[in-house]
């Protein structure tokens, strides 16, 4: 009876074990940086994918695709939302959809994958916000998962980026007389962060003779323009006046 259930219990750890290994072993975007939205940026993005255990994998389980990629963008998203524009060996066992409400990408698994198979996708992008290098929020995370049980699928691979930072310029009034109004713009596409706001910065004024200064609120003259405009009223004095109170 003790031989038996040893036997048993071998074959039941035998059972649960994977048998394939499927992973994502790289991401990457080019160009790196990615240009900004106002110099409509595009680019590229690129996953690999490796069986490791040398056996083939299964297309089904439960009558649903196998083996699944989920796609998560950020800042960026499917150019044109066109599917036809994506490449790669992927493509050969898996077969992709798109959808731009949640901007995520899926591939699904189509039919058997071979042992010690290795293949990659390319998928064009075009940048829909801007970030910093700091932030660096361009990019995407792709997940894979398996349903079938005994196929290894676990992990992501992930990249993000940046768009380019681009100089600024800056006018103003260039002469002018005790009580007139300045007129202050300054035009900068990397602070055009959202594409369909009129969006709003500060900036800071400074009377290099007097030492005075004042943070005017500057707004963008409309959506996606990258320029932004506002005004400054300039009193009479002798002595330099009370810093941000409204005027020079």
């Amino acid at each position: 009876m003790k031989k038996l259930l040893l036997i048993v219990s071998i074959c039941l750890i035998s059972f649960v074990g994977f048998s394939q290994s499927v992973s994502l072993p790289q991401a990457n975007i080019n160009p790196a940086p990615l240009e900004s939205i106002a110099l409509n940026g595009t680019g590229v993005g690129e996953f690999t994918f490796a069986e490791s255990s040398g056996i083939a994998v299964q297309p089904t389980a439960f009558g649903m695709p196998n083996v699944t990629v989920s796609v998560n963008f950020q800042y960026v998203e499917l150019t044109d939302g066109n599917i036809a524009g994506i490449s790669g060996t992927l493509l050969d066992y898996f077969v992709p959809s798109y959808d731009a409400l949640t901007n995520i990408l899926v591939f699904q698994q189509t039919s058997e994958i071979p042992g010690d198979w290795f293949g990659s996708v390319s998928m064009p992008l075009t940048v829909i916000q801007n970030s910093t290098q700091e932030q660096a929020f361009n990019g995407f995370n792709a997940n894979i998962a398996a349903i079938d049980g005994v196929t290894n699928a676990e992990g992501n691979a992930a990249v993000f980026t940046y768009t380019t930072s681009n100089p600024a310029t800056v006018e103003i009034t260039e002469f002018s007389r005790p009580g007139d109004i300045l007129d202050i713009s300054v035009t900068d596409i990397d602070l055009n962060v959202d594409p369909l706001v009129a969006e709003t910065v500060d900036v800071t004024l400074l009377n290099d003779i007097t030492g005075e200064s004042e943070i005017i609120t500057l707004t963008e003259t409309g959506p996606d323009t990258g320029v932004f405009a506002g005004t400054v009223d300039t009193t009479y004095g002798t002595v330099a006046g009370t810093d941000n109170d409204g005027e020079f």
